[in-house]
């Protein structure tokens, strides 16, 4: 994941290449995302709505497993609310004398 220093560096490379693109150049990349139907430009309301999520982990700590529980197990864990996967997982920690 970039640094901060790494997104204001990009940015400021940014704001230098926009400022060197030729007199009506935005006008004339603006006008041909607008004529492509195919490809609208994403507007406030897509990126209000949009969820950032994480990439792949580096060195995974976990493991997927395939497991069958009861209902009820399930249903108690996930009317605690989010985060409910690491709470059994606490849970198991604990039964397991982990």
């Amino acid at each position: 994941m970039p640094t901060k220093s790494d997104r204001n560096t990009l940015r400021e490379r940014a704001l230098k290449a926009l400022a060197a693109m030729p007199e009506g150049e935005n006008q004339r990349i603006n006008g041909g995302i607008q004529a492509d139907a195919d490809n609208p430009e994403l507007g406030e309301e897509f990126f209000a709505k949009a969820k950032r999520m994480r990439g792949p982990q580096k060195a995974p700590t976990k493991k997927l497993v395939s497991l069958r529980l009861d209902p009820e197990v399930i249903e108690r864990f996930r009317a605690m609310g989010p985060g409910w996967q690491a709470r059994m997982n606490d849970a198991l920690r604990k039964a397991a004398g982990l």
